[in-house]
């Protein structure tokens, strides 16, 4: 929304949705027949400040906003963690053209997760640290 000189002041929302997956391995297996498939799901939604710094070929930022996440960790929906944890997330990037119609675009964002409280049914968490790189090709 302002301009200053090279530097443009900005105003967005930032969100992160990653989900993974881990099967005993064969060996795991062996010694215990029932271990299950454990699932970790991490979304987050925050709203971002950034200063964007234009050139002739692009333009680079770096931004951070804070914001709530969620972290699940476990063998099935049942286990499901619906405690939302402040999360703080600065990073930075740019998306830059090599040619008129392609361009790329990197961004390294760090999330720092707060620490958790267990309850009777749920862990304590640690503060946790999530490092993210995206990396794309644009088409305009």
């Amino acid at each position: 929304p302002v301009k200053w000189k090279t530097i443009t002041f900005g105003v967005g929302v930032q969100t992160l949705f990653s989900q993974g997956r881990r099967s005993p391995t064969s060996e795991e297996i062996t010694s215990n027949p029932d271990l299950p498939v454990i699932r970790t799901k991490f979304t987050t939604i925050a709203p971002q400040l950034s200063l964007n710094f234009s050139g002739t070929s692009g333009w680079s930022y770096i931004s951070g906003g804070l914001g709530a996440s969620t972290f699940n960790v476990g063998s099935s929906e049942a286990e499901r963690d619906d405690r939302r944890f402040r999360t703080i997330n600065y990073g930075g990037g740019g998306r830059w053209f090599a040619k008129d119609h392609l361009g790329f675009s990197l961004d390294l964002r760090f999330y720092g997760i707060s620490p958790q409280g267990g309850t009777d049914k749920l862990p304590a968490l640690p503060r946790m640290r999530l490092v993210v790189l995206s990396i794309g090709v644009s088409f305009k």
